[in-house]
């Protein structure tokens, strides 16, 4: 993509936003330029300590699954009750799962959007200070996704088009990836399990329904794993403000403009 989407949409602005107003810092503020007192060093430092702590809370909110699981699992079994209730409690610690999962796949979006808004501050503390404005701070966010994403996306009769296959081939085994990996094939395996105790009647549909749901599970959360992460590079195919905007506007760190 050459650019910037043309004309893009005014974003909200943040509660954390310097001041721009002549009687406020005693500096121009037309034109959506920063005051002269802003310290971009500060701002990644702040954006920087983010990032890490997305990491931590993913990792946190993993740990804790994984401890309630290898709890509760042989806890359950420990009791003498009927095998349809232990199912349903299997089946609940797989929807909260299922919960933590989306959660850290929020974690991984906001992680790689911090990661954006380094660079971008990085790219930006080689200007004056009264040529940063909206335009150079979103083209300059744009030059970093692009930098980042141009080798997933390919032109092919005209038309650009985002290689989903390499995507997923070159994050896949990504220690991020793996850890996440590891997430969902516990939820899949208490989804299994759950399911296949509820049908314990029939212990053969039990098992083979046990087994199809928890590999079901398991690739609808790796494939919205990807689908998610895979929409931070849309721009680069469709080139839409709305597409842009779904990823600038994550990057509160960069909202001290007018």
């Amino acid at each position: 993509m050459g650019g910037l989407p043309k004309s893009p949409v005014p974003l909200k602005q943040n509660n954390n936003q310097v001041p721009d107003s002549d009687e406020e810092n005693g500096s121009s503020s037309g034109n959506g330029r920063r005051s002269n007192s802003l310290d971009l060093t500060v701002l990644y430092k702040h954006s920087h300590d983010e990032l890490n702590l997305q990491q931590s809370k993913r990792d946190q909110i993993i740990s804790l699954y994984l401890t309630i699981c290898t709890i509760a699992g042989p806890l359950v079994f420990s009791y003498s009750f009927d095998w349809r209730y232990k199912g349903i409690i299997f089946l609940a610690l797989g929807l909260i799962g299922t919960l933590l999962a989306v959660i850290v796949i929020r974690y991984k979006i906001y992680k790689e959007v911090y990661w954006t808004c380094c660079q971008t501050l990085s790219q930006l503390m080689r200007y004056d200070p009264d040529k940063i404005d909206k335009k150079l701070i979103q083209d300059k966010f744009l030059s970093v996704l692009t930098l980042r994403g141009k080798k997933y996306v390919e032109e092919k009769n005209g038309k650009k088009v985002f290689l989903s296959f390499k995507f997923f081939k070159s994050n896949l085994f990504s220690a991020e990836t793996l850890m996440y990996v590891v997430l969902i094939f516990i939820v899949a395996m208490m989804s299994g399990v759950g399911i296949g105790l509820v049908l314990l009647f029939n212990r053969t549909v039990g098992i083979a329904v046990g087994i199809g749901f928890g590999a079901l599970m398991f690739v609808i959360l790796l494939l919205q794993f990807f689908k998610q992460n895979k929409k931070l590079y849309r721009v680069l195919v469709d080139g839409e403000n709305d597409s842009f905007n779904s990823v600038f506007e994550k990057a509160w760190f960069l909202y001290f403009y007018e």
